[in-house]
């Protein structure tokens, strides 16, 4: 799921690409590693002046409360997570707001 703006830059950075290769990677040609994806997020982070520091995954829970959020069913944003138990995404369903639900994002 990608948002509008975003779509036609990916697809320049996936012209010319093997089905394998990855998206995104370093200087060397090779993977990121989660670490060096970390220190990204945490160099952003101080670069931006947030007063609150996120984590990488925070990102995931903010992606996963928004869907619901915007109606999207449990069990699709289950798939979409990979959780293997119904419950584990239910924590979701506590966090998303209610009226936040009837706002659509600009993107």
């Amino acid at each position: 799921m990608l948002s509008g703006k975003s779509v036609q830059d990916l697809k320049r950075l996936i012209l010319n690409r093997n089905a394998n290769d990855y998206l995104f990677v370093t200087k060397m040609k090779k993977k990121y590693s989660i670490r060096t994806v970390q220190k990204i997020f945490s160099d952003a982070l101080v670069k931006s002046g947030l007063q609150k520091k996120p984590t990488c995954h925070t990102l995931r829970h903010c992606f996963a409360t928004h869907l619901v959020e915007s109606g999207v069913d449990i069990k699709t944003v289950k798939e979409l997570l990979g959780h293997s138990s119904i419950k584990t995404t239910m924590v979701y369903i506590n966090w998303a707001d209610p009226i936040s639900r009837k706002i659509k994002s600009p993107l």
